[in-house]
């Protein structure tokens, strides 16, 4: 139930980034702005995501994307 919890929190997160860029949804803008918001490094990220903090900055960049499995625990984060 804990996992559904998390894909919910994810799902509500990039609902709204939708929205808010007219359904033109950036994964990699939505990463940065909720970390930023929460005053979270991206090392913290990393460390809790068990990557490294350039993987965190590619995600930012758009130069690549955390897989799909991975989402529930950046909602977490």
């Amino acid at each position: 139930i804990e996992e559904v919890i998390s894909w919910l929190k994810m799902i509500k997160v990039l609902k709204k980034a939708a929205m808010e860029q007219k359904n033109k949804l950036h994964i990699s803008e939505v990463l940065k702005k909720e970390r930023a918001k929460k005053g979270k490094s991206q090392e913290k990220l990393a460390e809790y995501c068990g990557v490294s903090k350039s993987t965190i900055s590619k995600w930012e960049q758009g130069t690549s994307r955390p897989s799909i499995y991975q989402f529930p625990q950046i909602a977490d984060f």
